[in-house]
């Protein structure tokens, strides 16, 4: 039986994360954009599996891609330090939390 009907969606604008992240996701259903995805791609995937989040590894998150998400996303994270690649105006006024993993691309 497939859970994927179950647990909420998180999108990764990347083809992967560390195993070590991958574990702490376990509540999510982890849906990857690929290795250098298009804001065309991201807007399918957000239209096909809205997702609850997202983070942003490569490329940029826009109003376009917020709306494809249909109102349930709820927060958008950087991996790594700066948030300049996700539209802030836009997320704020669809009530869209924006936050960075600061420390997230650091050496172990």
């Amino acid at each position: 039986m497939s859970t994927t009907a179950t647990k909420p969606v998180l999108l990764v604008t990347a083809a992967d994360l560390a195993p070590e992240a991958l574990d702490m996701l376990g509540a999510f259903e982890v849906v990857f954009a690929g290795k250098q995805p298009t804001e065309d791609d991201i807007v399918a995937l957000c239209a096909r599996h809205k997702p609850v989040a997202i983070i942003v590894r490569y490329g940029k998150v826009n109003a376009r891609i917020m709306d494809a998400a249909a109102g349930n996303l709820q927060v958008i994270s950087k991996h790594g330090s700066g948030i300049d690649v996700i539209d802030q105006d836009a997320a704020a006024a669809r009530g869209i939390a924006v936050r960075a993993a600061v420390g997230a691309n650091a050496a172990a």
